[in-house]
């Protein structure tokens, strides 16, 4: 009879400790697991609008409207190799990219807006996920579901 007392309890104890286990190994893995999501999702098109400004700092303008998705042989249709220049290359207000200052990125689902201060000015720019290629975003804002993120520096 003494040896059932001395094991009396003992498989409920073995048993509740595994629950413990199993549970806080699921929640230690979807805590990473969201938290990877909100971190990587925008990740690739932050890589993209820092390679960018990158390429405008090196006065490299034609990688950088092959960023926009066009080229010098062929130009976009409404955003000619002239018209980058005078937004973006030497003597624009946004040549430098040292002040640029990204102050949110939305995403947006097949978007990312990148709201971008630059010697004062709101420039609002766009990478498409597909593609990671940048343009102006017609809008500030996403349109639908929104998700921001203040950057913070």
């Amino acid at each position: 009879m003494s040896d059932f007392l001395n094991n009396y309890g003992v498989a409920d104890a073995r048993r509740e400790k595994r629950w413990k286990w199993i549970v806080g190994t699921i929640l230690i893995v979807a805590t990473i697991s969201i938290s990877g999501y909100f971190f990587f999702r925008t990740y690739f098109e932050k890589k993209t609008m820092d390679h960018f400004l990158a390429l405008l700092g090196e006065r490299n303008y034609p990688a950088a409207y092959v960023m926009f998705g066009c080229t010098k042989e062929k130009p976009c249709r409404d955003y000619a190799f002239e018209k980058f220049l005078e937004d973006w290359g030497p003597g624009s207000l946004w040549s430098d990219p040292h002040y640029a200052e990204i102050a949110k990125v939305r995403y947006c689902g097949d978007t990312v807006i990148f709201n971008m201060f630059i010697k004062g000015d709101d420039v609002n720019l766009v990478v498409q996920k597909d593609s990671q290629e940048i343009g102006f975003a017609p809008w500030a804002t996403c349109t639908g579901t929104i998700v921001e993120m203040e950057v913070k520096k």
